[in-house]
């Protein structure tokens, strides 16, 4: 099994059983275990290791930690709870304690909320001569909930795959120039772009690079695909929503092209001035503004109604008489298909003119919402000094934002010709 386990236990060291119990795990040779003494050295541990399999931990931690020194101040925890909360753990929690029903409490209901299948609570027994029965106790455990998670391998592997081509390239860029991350820095500094964003796109790309060259992590990937059914539309939302919109840390983030703001009276506004000007710009920024439509408001949807009524009239002539309630009916339900085949097209930006954002969420966390950007009038300048970062809600990912400002462009930048006259189309269509 892949990945490293943690077992945190202030008596990890030096009580018999847990002692015993961490060198018996120690010896199974499956993988790797660290000892955790204390909840300071819990939390930067679990920062610090890549892949973790899973998280051993007691529940009961003596406040005092004063052996820490001062270059680590306590934080006088209590217990793990915290710090298993708010922390970003994509591993299995097996929380082991003399303390019984801890999954009853408020907090165990927390963290069985937030990790799901992922956690298991269990009493322990201290007793020297349980410590062999114990420990096949906790790797079944741990097997059977490896098992039921499905999907720990894979982000094993990956934050491997990650870990081993970062250390690779920060070594090739050593090579070539210790000082590589100052020069970066200071040429995109010059070119006018927010430096240290430059700095990590540049490596991001490296990055993105080597993970895919990995074969190992590829074939993981083809083998985690499942034959069931198709996920529940309103999870596709929320799947997508993550691939298309990021959530900003507004005080701290600088503002960057794709910055979604909301502006008053419903409107909103994706920010589209380039990236290198955004930090030379003094008096104004471009947006590409727009309400939250429904779908009904779609001007594919209205020509489509327009056609229907046409063809309605059509059959009306045809019959010389007007039509019944339910041929007219009939017909709706005859087109019924057509109207959504038409409608499925409108997230493949087929109109030149138009921009559609799937399940955008204007803060209200509707993701069945899609907006509409229509290219004639959504162009808006606001004076620099009335753009607040308060009023972002998030923004617009690559390779997004990219494809919205290409087309915009392209729409701006388009040229007229000549029309054919209706009477050498019909010839040419008719031959």
């Amino acid at each position: 099994m892949e990945g490293v386990i943690l077992f945190a236990d202030d008596h990890v060291l030096d009580n018999p059983f847990e002692k015993g119990l961490f060198d018996a795990l120690s010896r199974e040779k499956q993988h790797p275990v660290l000892p955790i003494v204390n909840l300071d050295l819990l939390e930067s541990s679990i920062k610090s290791t890549s892949s973790i399999k899973a998280l051993i931990v007691d529940w009961n931690f003596i406040k005092d930690a004063s052996d820490l020194g001062d270059d680590l101040p306590a934080k006088n925890y209590e217990t793990p709870f915290e710090i298993l909360r708010d922390i970003q753990l994509f591993s299995l929690v097996y929380v082991y304690s003399e303390t019984s029903g801890l999954e009853e409490t408020e907090e165990g209901k927390a963290l069985i909320k937030k990790y799901g299948n992922k956690i298991k609570f269990r009493r322990k027994d201290k007793s020297e001569e349980r410590i062999p029965s114990e420990k096949k106790q906790i790797l079944e455990d741990l097997t059977e909930m490896y098992q039921q998670s499905g999907n720990i391998q894979l982000p094993i592997l990956w934050t491997q795959v990650i870990n081993q081509a970062v250390q690779g390239i920060f070594s090739e860029l050593n090579e070539v120039d210790k000082k590589w991350i100052s020069d970066l820095y200071k040429t995109a500094k010059d070119d006018g772009v927010e430096p240290s964003v430059e700095v990590i796109n540049l490596f991001q790309n490296l990055l993105s690079e080597k993970v895919v060259q990995s074969k190992p992590l590829r074939d993981s990937i083809r083998a985690s695909v499942t034959a069931d059914d198709v996920t529940e539309p309103d999870k596709y939302a929320k799947l997508f929503r993550t691939f298309l919109y990021s959530s900003l840390d507004t005080p701290n983030d600088p503002i960057m092209t794709g910055d979604i703001f909301k502006f008053g009276d419903g409107k909103f506004g994706i920010l589209v001035t380039p990236e290198c000007d955004i930090s030379k710009v003094k008096s104004e920024y471009e947006f590409l503004t727009f309400k939250n439509n429904s779908v009904a408001e779609f001007e594919y949807l209205s020509q489509f109604n327009t056609a229907k009524k046409t063809l309605k009239g059509i059959v009306k002539e045809m019959l010389k008489r007007d039509l019944s309630q339910n041929e007219s009916k009939q017909i709706n339900t005859s087109l019924k298909e057509v109207e959504s085949n038409l409608l499925q097209q409108v997230f493949n930006q087929p109109h030149q003119r138009l921009y559609v954002l799937p399940c955008f969420d204007s803060g209200d966390s509707n993701y069945k919402t899609t907006a509409q950007i229509d290219f004639r009038d959504s162009l808006e300048f606001k004076k620099v000094a009335e753009v607040n970062k308060e009023d972002r809600i998030c923004k617009l990912n690559s390779p997004y934002i990219q494809d919205l400002r290409q087309r915009f462009l392209s729409y701006k930048g388009r040229v007229g010709v000549p029309s054919f006259p209706d009477n050498l189309r019909t010839w040419l269509l008719e031959n």
